[in-house]
């Protein structure tokens, strides 16, 4: 079974419990000797790695892993603190933002986050795309396409989330919202409708990039009720 490493836990000296995700669902697994770091399994300690288990299943509290392959070691030498942060607020998001029941929705859009992260693309770029996703899947779901109001595709000049997405200069009052640049706007535009985690460079600088997490990140802190900690180190 592959599955994806969202947190791991002491258990006894040595052992722990990782939580981890597959395509079928959450699964809680036993893994013996991994917080000794002369043990050959020492890498199942870090989170996010994705890997090929088989498990014992019987009269245990959680089943025991017997036989473990990495596939993929997002943290290596070379690891800095952004991409670290990164998959901090990765981990965070789905383990805090989602049910338990829900975690596998996210499966590969989190398995091809953690693959796009260790090629080296742009954290903000993973980041955005991968809370925008949660976002959706926490039920919102707004429009880009035109004016929430209207239906114009003319002039928009406003997004809210209160208000479930763009607004025209026609439909915007004196109390709507206007705190984004038109390029701002098609950052996160982009966000929440790219297929994957590519977003042109043309419409990405960092400085929009940070200013839209800080936004995601009050946003999800008002509608979702928690505060990402992993927000707050990449924007420091």
């Amino acid at each position: 079974m592959k599955i994806i490493i969202l947190s791991v836990t002491k258990y006894k000296e040595k052992d722990a419990i990782i939580n981890a995700v597959s395509e079928a669902g959450y699964i809680s697994l036993t893994a013996k000797g991994i917080l000794d770091p002369k043990c050959k399994n020492h890498e199942l300690n870090n989170i996010l790695s994705i890997v090929d288990v088989d498990f014992i299943e019987g009269d245990y509290k959680y089943p025991i892993i017997k036989r473990n392959k990495i596939l993929v070691s997002p943290i290596d030498m070379n690891s800095n603190y952004y991409l670290m942060s990164s998959l901090m607020l990765l981990s965070e998001s789905t383990l805090h933002l989602l049910e338990e029941s829900e975690y596998h929705k996210m499966y590969q859009s989190l398995y091809d986050a953690i693959v796009t992260l260790k090629n080296g693309e742009n954290y903000l770029k993973v980041c955005l795309i991968y809370l925008a996703r949660i976002i959706t899947l926490a039920g919102y779901q707004l429009e880009f396409n035109h004016c929430v109001y209207c239906g114009s595709k003319e002039n928009i000049v406003s997004f809210s989330f209160a208000e479930g997405g763009f607004i025209c200069k026609n439909c915007a009052s004196e109390d709507t919202e206007n705190d984004l640049t038109p390029k701002q706007l098609k950052l996160l535009r982009a966000t929440f409708l790219v297929k994957d985690y590519k977003i042109p460079n043309n419409i990405f600088n960092q400085e929009d990039g940070l200013y839209l997490l800080i936004k995601y990140g009050h946003f999800i802190e008002d509608g979702l009720g928690y505060s990402l900690n992993s927000i707050k180190l990449l924007t420091k």
